[in-house]
Parts: structure tokens; C-alpha cells; sequence
């Protein structure tokens, strides 16, 4: 009802045992099994006013799905969201229970994305890509806008990890993946909003896809580095090829003269000859004439010679430019690989390197994005943010080879335990976002000065690593 809210206590426990269901063995042979029925249900308790029952719905929702259900059950949540803000007949608690059902649904297609059609998955590519006012600042409601910044970021990985296999959704995901980027740099964040419910899961939410997405577009540039080192030792062997060819060419020209003085030779030869047997009196004539063609024969040969020796040097030339191609390819087919791999993280086409390059100026935007929410209003934002930080300063050390105990904050006992009660949720969500792999030697040194500074001077964030 849209004028009072009627409390069911009945129907969280109902949804509790359904989201803890499992398909049966005799479903389908017997048609009163058939769990497929509690879907439509399921899908209105979206729109419940209490938000554990919608958190506890959406979780209901995906033992309920099968396989061949769950891209026509997508598509029809979409549907039910709004294009535009300014709707006012969807309010925020469906759209935000509606997110989270689509959220769930994504776990199963990131399991299927082998078997998803490209046509298939550019309808639901297309139709979150009409829905972005969900992800931008316009979107006052925290709560849906978390929401909506999740789903984005998986169908994103989605579409990194089968780029090859969706050509049609190429130009749209390209979109919604500066959008959402965009999306992040945004910071609308009012003296109201600080204190909205959910408000603190939205920032922490921002501040974990800013680091994954800093890591991906480093990833990107030093794949695009890698490949315009290739490209340069390829021109390079290009250019030693080439002048081994107008050697070659030289060569052969220097051939082609001593063959034709060869030839006069041979016909100075024939004509000492004639001479010799026309007339027994010209002998003498005829000798020295001999003589003479054999010098030039001697001396043809010489040039041949040298013409032999001439190609001989210009084929060792094409030879180390052939060499010097080789080892030009082996380093483009590297950096290709590097770029590949980079694509995968940030979320981009690989075949584009030019739009590849733009990303690196989001990496600026986000680390601004990190410092800002450091300095947020909320303590229990800057106490998050400082949590996830401060977990990769005790993971990966404060520089390569370094142990933690010999830096300036080797005053906490990192090697008592203290941190793992407090940091097992950052942990956890860490590898969720696919943060594992993440370096300091990709992020920014000045960013971790300064984290460090606040948690060293700041009596606050000091007592916070403490425990």
C-alpha cells in the first residue's frame, strides 16, 4: 500500500527457508514440485518496505532460478526499473530490492558466461546501460546506488572475461565502463546525505572498487608501454632489413659488371684467335692481342670477385635484420599478452589501445576519490577506508623486500595476531573484489605517505591500529 506499511512477520522466516531450498530429483516428473512457483512472490517481496526482507528475498530468489530461467528473469527485473529519475511511481526501497535480486542473479551468470549468446547478453548490457542514473551523484538514495554500482561492476567483469565472445556488446560495455568510472569520481556528498542510512556502505563500497579499478588501468598502461617498446625494435629490424637489401642490390650490380667485362673479354679472346688463323705473319699480333684479353679476363674476374664478396656481406646483413625482426615480434606478441591481461582488469576492449590510454587519467580522479573519503565527516568511513588501506600496507610490506617490523610503524606487533580478528572482514572482502594481486608498486606513493601520516599523528586512527 502506498499510504500505510503492513508488517508481515511471518514472511521473513518464509523467504529464510526458501532461500535454503535445493532443486529436487523429481522435479519436473512430478508437477507438484516444482519450485519455479515461488518465483513471482519472491520478486513482489522486492518492494517491501523492510530492508531485511528484501536483502533476505534476493537471497530466496537464487536457489529458486534455474539455469535456463535466469537471463529472461534478469531482463524482466530490469524492466521494472525505471529509465528515468523523475519516475514517481517506483519508489526507492522496489528499486533498491530489485538490484539486489539482480546482484544474486549475476553470481550465476558469471558461472554460465561460457554459454551466455552475444545477442543475449548485449539485451542486458543495453538495458543497464539506459539505466545509469543509478550509478551517477543524481542518485540521492545511498542505498540503490551502492546497489547499482556492484551489479555494474560485475557485468563489467563479465564482459572482460568472454570480450572475445560478445563483438555486438564491444561499444556498449566500452560505454558503461567510462560511465562507471565516472560514476566513481563523483562526490556529491551533502551535510543531509552524510547522515542517509546506508550512507557509510556506499562510501566503503566506492573506496574498495577504486582501489580494484587503480590496479587494472596500471595493469593497462604497462601493457600498452610493453607494446610501443615491441613495435619500436620491429621498425627498427624493419629498417636493418631494408639496408640489407640495397646491399644485396649493390652486390649484384657489381656482378652484373664483372660478367659484362668478362664477356669483353671472352670477344678480345675470339678475336686474337681470328687472328691468329688468318694470318700465320700477324702471330705475333695475334699473341699480344691474347694477351691482352687474357688480362681483361683476369681482371673481370677480380671484379666478380668482389661482386661475390659485396653479396656475400649484404646476405649476412638481411640475415641480422631477420634476427632483429625476430626478437621485434617475440616482444610485440609480449606486451599484446600484457595488454591482454590488463583489459581483464579494467574492464576495456584490448583491440582498442587508443581508448586504453584515456583510462589513465581516471587513475588520478580515483586516488583524489581514496583521499577524499579518508577525510570524511563519518568516523566510521575514515575507520573502513584506513581498515582496507592499512591491510595493504601489512600484506605486501611498506617497499618490495621489506619487512613490516623494520619500517616506522614497526612499533604494532604485526607478528602477534592482533591484526587478523580485526582485518578478517577486510580480508574477505578483498578477495570478493579481486584485490589479491594488487601491489604498492601500483598505486601511488605520496597516497601511502599520507595514510601514514594521519594514522602515525592522528591519536584516533592510532588507537584504531592498535587494535
Amino acid at each position: 500500500s502506498k499510504h500505510r506499511i503492513h508488517i508481515r512477520p511471518s514472511l521473513y522466516p518464509v523467504l529464510l527457508v526458501l532461500g535454503r531450498l535445493f532443486p529436487s530429483t523429481l522435479e519436473g516428473s512430478d508437477t507438484s514440485l516444482n519450485l519455479s512457483a515461488f518465483i513471482p512472490y519472491v520478486i513482489r517481496c522486492a518492494a517491501s518496505p523492510v530492508y531485511k526482507t528484501r536483502v533476505i528475498a534476493s537471497r530466496a530468489l537464487l536457489p529458486l532460478a534455474k539455469r535456463n530461467q535466469v537471463i529472461g528473469i534478469c531482463c524482466q527485473l530490469l524492466e521494472c526499473i525505471p529509465e528515468a529519475r523523475t519516475n514517481e511511481n517506483v519508489f526507492s526501497s522496489q528499486v533498491h530490492g530489485l538490484l539486489l535480486q539482480l546482484c544474486q542473479l549475476a553470481k550465476l551468470i558469471q558461472e554460465m558466461a561460457a554459454s551466455i549468446e552475444d545477442a543475449v547478453f548485449h539485451s542486458i548490457v543495453s538495458s543497464l546501460r539506459k539505466r545509469t542514473w543509478m550509478i551517477s551523484s543524481d542518485n540521492t538514495c545511498s542505498a540503490t546506488r551502492q546497489a547499482a554500482l556492484l551489479l555494474t561492476d560485475v557485468v563489467l567483469d563479465i564482459s572482460g572475461t568472454g570480450n572475445h565472445r560478445f563483438p555486438e556488446s564491444a561499444k556498449v560495455v566500452e560505454e558503461l565502463g567510462r560511465i562507471f568510472l565516472s560514476a566513481l569520481l563523483q562526490d556529491s556528498s551533502s551535510s543531509e546525505q552524510v547522515w542517509q542510512p546506508l550512507y557509510f556502505d556506499l562510501e566503503k563500497t566506492r573506496a574498495m572498487l577504486c582501489l580494484k579499478h587503480v590496479a587494472g588501468v596500471s595493469t593497462v598502461s604497462a601493457g600498452v608501454s610493453a607494446v610501443s617498446a615491441g613495435v619500436s625494435t620491429v621498425s627498427a629490424g624493419v629498417s636493418a632489413v631494408s639496408a640489407g637489401v640495397s646491399t644485396v642490390s649493390a652486390g649484384v650490380s657489381a656482378v652484373s659488371a664483372g660478367v659484362s667485362a668478362v664477356s669483353a673479354g671472352v670477344s678480345t679472346v675470339s678475336a686474337g684467335v681470328s687472328a691468329v688463323s688468318a694470318d700465320v705473319s700477324t702471330v705475333s699480333a695475334g699473341v699480344s692481342t691474347v694477351s691482352a684479353g687474357v688480362s681483361t679476363v683476369s681482371a673481370g674476374d677480380s671484379t666478380v670477385s668482389a661482386g661475390v664478396g659485396t653479396v656475400s656481406a649484404g646476405d649476412s646483413t638481411v640475415s641480422a635484420g631477420d634476427s632483429t625482426m625476430s626478437a621485434g615480434v617475440s616482444t610485440v606478441s609480449a606486451g599484446v599478452s600484457t595488454v591482454a591481461a590488463g583489459s581483464a582488469a579494467s574492464r576495456a576492449e584490448s583491440t582498442e589501445l587508443a581508448d586504453k590510454l584515456s583510462f589513465t587519467t581516471s587513475k588520478i580522479g580515483l586516488k583524489d576519490v581514496l583521499m577524499k573519503l579518508l577525510d570524511s565527516p563519518l568516523y566510521e568511513v575514515r575507520l573502513e577506508v584506513l581498515d582496507l588501506l592499512w591491510n595493504f600496507l601489512r600484506t605486501d610490506g611498506i617497499k618490495k623486500g621489506q619487512d613490516l617490523s623494520s619500517t616506522k610503524c614497526g612499533n604494532v606487533n604485526a607478528s602477534s595476531g592482533d591484526f587478523e580478528s580485526c582485518t578478517s572482514a577486510v580480508e574477505t572482502e578483498k578477495v570478493n573484489c579481486g584485490l589479491s594481486n594488487v601491489t604498492l608498486e601500483q598505486l601511488s606513493p605520496a597516497l601511502f605517505d599520507h595514510i601514514l601520516t594521519m594514522a602515525l599523528e592522528t591519536e584516533t586512527h592510532h588507537e584504531c591500529l592498535q587494535k
